[in-house]
């Protein structure tokens, strides 16, 4: 029986199959065979694509997709990027096609080579088969930032200077009219400092507008606090810096960058260290300093919303929604109290960041999450089973991998 056949024979099997009389268990058991077969059809269609490449009489891996009729340039493009990702790393690339790695963890490694220099993606491929270990076992976006953290301990402060000086350059504003929706589009793409010193702002005028105004949290409400700060005339004031929230650990202020340095904005986009002296001495850089042993100076509060110096302490040990697996931005999330608020119990310990979608999971679909002595925090689904159990994931750099010597 030819290929395209049996793949019709599935396709058939699972379009004429109900999953509504299945019990949860069930569905369960599905959805894992389901998203294995997902990674060995990405796999294979990378492999096919690659044949393409190959294949003299043919354009593209791209092409091939494209000649399909029912992908978008955008995903066509994609794939053609997984085709070049695992032939820079061809034992990545048979883990791939055998269906034991996701296609989102081939992009995120096509992310990272895609944006290293010629010589620190060649140091960068040597760790392949740590790589290919930790695509096995890890979360997709728990992989990610081993990925980009393996890539930035192998480089040095020269070369992530040069990285800096080059995003500044590819800075730019577009802003153009939707024809459908109406609506006026502004977007700003700047460097990692700069962008933090912009988002600053709009946090400490979203605090006032939610403090003093009564305002929910929400995309609306920033946008209006960005409004808002246009409107400042300090905003405009030559000579005046906001301030920029950066967690590092305490070895790098002390000594300087070491291959556990962890120097970044409050998302976890790195940062060179040597460039913290120049904000230091400028009294404008908020250094989250993380001791040794993971701990961050705590303090609480009676107030029933988080107070901004609670939110920067949370982003010294959380760069993304606290929700086992989720990857949303610590700046997008609303802090969230494990145990019901009861008029004193605004501290630290009671607080996590949790992104809308699974902030509206806790307080209306039954989800739940548990705080171990040990600081792990568990994800708990509506049926009482836990779902996982994982550190904030700044805590998680004892996982990294093991540089060569």
């Amino acid at each position: 029986m030819r290929l395209v056949d049996r793949l019709d024979a599935l396709r058939g099997l699972v379009t004429s199959t109900d999953p509504r009389g299945a019990s949860p268990d069930e569905r369960r058991v599905v959805v894992r065979a389901v998203r294995e077969l997902e990674r060995s059809l990405a796999g294979y269609l990378t492999e096919l694509a690659a044949a393409d490449v190959d294949d003299e009489r043919s354009g593209s891996g791209s092409d091939l997709l494209l000649g399909a009729g029912d992908c978008s340039g955008r995903d066509a493009r994609m794939q053609a990027k997984r085709v070049e990702t695992a032939a820079a790393l061809p034992s990545i690339g048979r883990a791939h096609h055998a269906g034991e790695i996701p296609p989102a963890s081939i992009d995120a490694l096509g992310n990272v080579l895609g944006n290293l220099p010629d010589e620190v993606a060649a140091r960068f491929s040597t760790h392949e088969a740590e790589l290919a270990d930790a695509a096995r076992r890890l979360p997709v976006d728990t992989f990610a930032r081993r990925a980009r953290d393996l890539a930035r301990s192998l480089q040095t402060d020269e070369e992530l200077n040069t990285e800096l000086a080059a995003k500044v350059e590819a800075s730019r504003l577009d802003q153009w009219v939707d024809r459908v929706t109406g609506m006026g589009i502004t977007k700003l793409t700047l460097d990692p400092i700069r962008h933090e010193e912009l988002a600053t702002r709009i946090r400490s005028q979203l605090d006032r507008l939610v403090v003093e105004e009564k305002r929910t949290r929400s995309a609306t409400t920033e946008a209006d606090a960005l409004l808002a700060l246009l409107a400042e005339p300090s905003a405009s004031t030559p000579g005046v810096r906001p301030q920029i929230n950066v967690v590092v650990d305490a070895a790098t202020i002390t000594s300087g960058r070491h291959n556990e340095t962890v120097c970044e904005t409050v998302d976890g986009v790195p940062v060179p260290p040597s460039t913290l002296d120049r904000y230091l001495c400028d009294a404008d850089l908020n250094a989250l300093l993380r001791m040794p042993d993971g701990s961050i100076d705590k303090i609480s509060a009676t107030k029933r919303v988080a107070t901004a110096a609670q939110r920067k302490l949370l982003a010294g040990r959380f760069s993304t929604c606290a929700h086992r697996g989720c990857d949303v931005a610590f700046t997008r999330c609303q802090i969230h109290h494990l145990a019901e608020w009861d008029g004193s119990n605004t501290t630290l310990d009671n607080l996590r960041p949790l992104c809308g979608r699974h902030h509206h999971d806790v307080h209306d679909r039954g989800w739940s999450h548990v705080l171990h002595p040990d600081g792990t925090l568990s994800t708990v689904r509506p049926d009482g089973v836990e779902a996982g159990r994982e550190p904030p994931d700044r805590d998680r750099r004892s996982d990294r991998f093991e540089l060569a010597a």
